[in-house]
């Protein structure tokens, strides 16, 4: 997830705990004025412990990627808190939309800034976290609401009686809606085999070897939460274990236990590898594959190996850790999808099946290949329009 969005004159950063001084120093100057816009609160809410505790909700939101909240400062004052603005209440499967929700210092209304931090989180939505649709709302008083919506684009949908409970009081809101006229569908996903496969060890994936363990533990022991796992071990796969082909060295791997002990393998063989430690703990992991051509004119083709993690909040998402290079870069950034390589030829294509074990076709090619000059002479290749099995 991007930490910080930028304008002209602010700077956006998500929340986190650090920032609890300088946001309670804001919610205490505008507890008055932003009273009629959200629930009521007593004093207690109003302290350094209930601060904390809205901090860590909104850190646990934005993990799960159902809502996130982004701290306004000025660029020129960076010292102080100003504004806030959220999309929160994010659905994906059939909705792919969230709801915004902002608030400014009292001093610093008028100035247009509320509009310019919103429209930086609603471009972000769209273009990073794919939303089809932003909604939001406003009390029918709120001209000021009113006239920043409108400059954002949003459209008047309808009108809610006693929709939500502000301030201690049931209060009637506009309703108001954006959609993204560029959401583009995700990859329709498919898993290919029983749940339990994705966790378990087989002859490639042999996670039970005492150095996957091993590493497994090590991951586990520096990172307690499952994201922060996750990531840690696509990043050790991608950065700490080189791509055969780009070294223009070592030998041939094909088990996860050879691959981390000789530090190399091939795309095939790195996903072996990251999905033997994501399933030693615990996590339920798979291997996916891309047709690419080989040298980005068209013929040859090959696949491309890449994973599939079953992300607590998120479902299923592809990650791709071959290892970066000039051109290629690769990233943990849920949940957008952040691969080495974008299809670019009518014969490339995404194929969206997750296996439990890798194709046939990809360790018959790794075992017969004497070294790694010859494998990249005989890569393995499926059609466009074959249903990998």
């Amino acid at each position: 997830m991007k930490q910080e969005l930028h304008t002209a004159r602010l700077r956006l950063s998500l929340v986190q705990i650090g920032d609890m001084a300088q946001l309670l120093a804001y919610e205490l100057r505008n507890r008055i004025t932003h009273a009629a816009h959200g629930p009521q609160r007593a004093d207690a809410d109003f302290t350094e412990d209930a601060c904390f505790r809205r901090i860590e909700a909104q850190l646990r939101a934005a993990r799960a990627g159902s809502g996130y909240r982004w701290l306004i400062r000025l660029k020129d004052e960076p010292g102080q808190i100003i504004g806030h603005v959220a999309i929160t209440s994010i659905q994906r499967e059939v909705r792919h939309a969230g709801m915004l929700g902002y608030g400014l210092d009292l001093d610093h209304t008028g100035r247009g800034l509320m509009t310019e931090a919103a429209s930086a989180a609603i471009r972000h939505a769209f273009e990073h976290l794919n939303l089809h649709r932003i909604e939001a709302n406003y009390r029918p008083d709120n001209a000021a609401s009113a006239g920043v919506l409108a400059r954002l684009g949003f459209e008047r949908e309808g009108f809610a009686r006693q929709y939500i409970r502000l301030d201690g009081e049931w209060t009637d809101v506009v309703l108001n809606g954006l959609c993204n006229p560029a959401w583009k569908a995700p990859l329709a996903l498919q898993v290919t085999d029983a749940p339990d496969a994705y966790l378990a060890p087989c002859e490639v994936i042999d996670f039970e070897h005492p150095a996957i363990q091993h590493k497994a533990a090590a991951l586990r022991a520096a990172h307690a939460d499952v994201l922060e796992l996750i990531q840690a071990s696509f990043e050790f796969v991608r950065d700490r274990i080189a791509h055969s082909w780009d070294a223009r060295q070592g030998p041939v791997t094909l088990r996860a236990s050879e691959v981390l002990e000789t530090g190399y393998g091939y795309c095939y063989a790195k996903s072996h590898l990251l999905a033997a430690l994501l399933r030693a703990n615990g996590i339920p992991a798979g291997l996916c594959y891309q047709r690419l051509s080989v040298g980005d004119t068209g013929a040859p083709y090959c696949l491309h190996g890449l994973n599939a993690v079953l992300l607590p909040g998120f479902g299923w998402y592809r990650i791709d850790a071959r290892g970066n290079k000039p051109g290629v870069e690769a990233e943990f950034d849920p949940p957008r999808e952040r691969l080495a390589f974008k299809l670019q030829d009518p014969q490339e294509t995404d194929f969206p099946q997750i296996h439990a074990r890798p194709l046939a076709v990809v360790t018959s090619a790794l075992r017969a290949a004497p070294d790694i000059f010859r494998l990249h002479d005989q890569l393995p290749d499926l059609s466009p329009d074959s249903n990998p099995a």
